[in-house]
């Protein structure tokens, strides 16, 4: 097994109000993932209320055969 040595002497954590790149750590986490939280909630509410479909029962559609029954010979 290959052990990469880090260039770093130890792990630092930034708080919100860490300066980095002209910005805070929490307005760069703000810029980054927006309302990341919100967004997730409001995907889980629509999936588990919207249309529910027995997957068994589709029909499949096969575009080849259809558009090869629509040409016809000349």
């Amino acid at each position: 097994m290959t052990v990469l040595k880090s260039r770093f002497k130890s792990v630092t954590v930034l708080s919100g109000k860490t300066p980095m790149l002209g910005a805070t750590a929490e307005e760069w986490d703000k810029a980054l993932t927006g309302n990341m939280r919100e967004s997730l909630v409001e995907v889980k509410r629509r999936a588990n209320s919207g249309v529910k479909r027995d997957v068994s029962q589709a029909t499949s559609f096969d575009v080849a055969s259809f558009v090869a029954k629509q040409i016809r010979p000349l």
